[in-house]
């Protein structure tokens, strides 16, 4: 299963400008990315503000790193990057 967060924008600022993805929703472009997955659309009304992905992250047990925004955060995370493959879970002493 995917939950697809996504608005379809091509701008946020200084306006928010809407994409025209045709006649398809904006989810059906998301689905059309990965063939076969179950998409459930959610989230993506709640305002940034009240939505903590940390908090989600940690509700895990994992530890949420922000790296930043998406050209730094993405490069690093991408493959090929310094963080690609690599496993951050601490186990402790365990």
């Amino acid at each position: 299963m995917l939950i697809d967060v996504t608005n379809p924008l091509v701008e946020t600022s200084p306006k928010l400008v809407l994409a025209d993805p045709g006649d398809m929703s904006a989810s059906e472009v998301v689905a059309a990315l990965v063939p076969g997955a179950r998409i459930v659309k959610a989230f993506n009304s709640i305002v940034t503000a009240r939505f903590i992905i940390k908090q989600l992250i940690e509700s895990f047990g994992f530890t949420a790193i922000d790296l930043g925004g998406l050209a730094t955060d993405g490069r690093l995370q991408q493959a090929r990057g310094p963080l690609a493959g690599r496993d951050l879970v601490d186990f402790g002493s365990h």
